[in-house]
């Protein structure tokens, strides 16, 4: 179970035009481990993101299915809505939180309202919370890109505040630990996410800076507040036979 002494670990990669920071050897090793090695298969009945992207969610009913067979992804999902895990993320990173929206008025309102951890998504709150309390939810995702695969830039939708990564690679080949995210400096704001289309990658990356990118390596943990600058995607996935999956956890607080 992660501590929150453990948050002095946390190291910020990049502050401009977004912040960007790292949390070496998050879950204890022996949990990660577990968790790799009993990894979901692609299921069947995933959604599919367009790009040989494929995903499900904690609201999915393959999700609830998992988590009640699997006691490692239970224990990660147990972990991930803890009162302790909310706080050690919210509150420590609130005030840059701020930051990233100072420039919407509504949304600066709604933040420094009093928080409300939503731990269960369809929880029932009283009239006086859902008007004066800034309800805060978390959702986990598994994501699996296909070799051949890849990810659009963008910079996540409005309702997010912060993104988290964890990978699960299969090698420790050094062609499998380039396989990370790429994250941008770019002029453009993007405050509504609007997605790139194929005819505008070229003048996206004419005009983007590769500021970041993180290595697809094992129990590391990094995430992002989003912002309208906060862009990222991943590179066309060219590793493995045509049945490798590029495999990660994806943890997302929502307002």
């Amino acid at each position: 179970m992660i501590k929150i002494k453990n948050f002095n670990k946390l190291v910020f990669e990049k502050t401009k035009p977004f912040y960007i920071f790292k949390i070496e050897n998050f879950l204890d090793n022996n949990l990660y481990e577990k968790i790799r090695l009993n990894f979901p298969e692609n299921p069947n009945d995933c959604t599919d993101y367009n790009n040989l992207k494929f995903g499900f969610s904690n609201s999915s009913d393959h999700y609830k299915n998992i988590i009640k067979t699997n006691n490692y992804l239970r224990e990660f999902h147990d972990l991930v809505y803890s009162k302790e895990f909310f706080e050690f993320f919210y509150n420590s990173l609130f005030t840059k939180i701020l930051i990233a929206r100072k420039n919407n008025f509504l949304h600066l309102l709604k933040i420094l309202r009093p928080s409300k951890f939503l731990k269960d998504q369809e929880e029932n709150i009283n009239f006086f919370k859902k008007i004066f309390y800034n309800k805060i939810k978390i959702g986990i995702s598994f994501s699996y890109i296909k070799n051949g695969g890849f990810i659009v830039p963008h910079t996540d939708s409005i309702s997010k505040l912060i993104s988290l990564m964890i990978y699960f690679p299969d090698t420790e080949l050094l062609e499998e630990s380039e396989l990370g995210t790429n994250f941008y400096h770019h002029r453009i704001s993007n405050y509504q996410n609007k997605h790139l289309e194929d005819k505008n990658f070229d003048k996206f990356y004419q005009k983007a800076e590769l500021t970041y990118k993180s290595n697809f390596d094992r129990n590391n943990l990094y995430g992002f507040i989003k912002s309208k600058y906060s862009w990222h995607s991943v590179s066309r996935i060219n590793f493995g036979n045509k049945n490798y999956f590029r495999k990660s956890i994806n943890i997302n607080f929502y307002f």
